[in-house]
């Protein structure tokens, strides 16, 4: 399998992270009541624009005490992965929320979300270590668009959208 085709196996999961990580909280801080419109399942498609390869993502958000959980696949069939199982957790503090989403074959990925805007990085920690990548999006009761793009030359970009019935 490509270097290429891996990272883009972690970029999913950094847009899936998103989900679990965004938060319209007003302010008061705290807890999940402010990001109560993700709760429920998604699904959708990721999709690298670069290398012209996409698969289906699915993904169920819980309330979990102040915060949120989340579980799901993420299809890599372009990389002979198949269907990859995900996991993911986030604490919101105001209108900041922390995220961690992990697959057994990528790795782990981490990062912030601030307001109902999406916006920030992650960090591959997996054995893989891809690195860096950014992201930008935005959420609503019924879609989330995040596009994501490695920082390292000739990686993946592309996009992850989720809808909700």
């Amino acid at each position: 399998m490509r270097m290429w085709q891996k990272m883009l196996g972690v970029v999913v999961v950094s847009g899936l992270g998103l989900v679990v990580g965004c938060d319209s909280s007003d302010g008061d801080g705290g807890t999940a009541e402010g990001a109560h419109f993700l709760i429920g399942t998604w699904s959708g498609t990721w999709e690298d624009t670069r290398f012209s390869v996409s698969g289906p993502v699915d993904i169920t958000i819980t309330q979990d005490g102040a915060g949120l959980a989340a579980v799901g696949s993420v299809g890599l069939m372009p990389f002979g992965l198949l269907s990859q199982n995900l996991t993911g957790s986030a604490t919101i503090d105001g209108e900041v929320v922390t995220f961690s989403m992990t697959s057994e074959s990528i790795g782990a990925i981490t990062g912030t979300v601030s307001g109902s805007s999406i916006s920030g990085s992650g960090e591959s920690t997996g054995v893989l270590s891809f690195g860096p990548v950014t992201y930008t999006g935005s959420a609503n009761g019924s879609t989330i668009s995040v596009d994501f793009e490695f920082t390292r030359s000739g990686a993946g970009r592309g996009t992850v959208t989720l809808t909700k019935p």
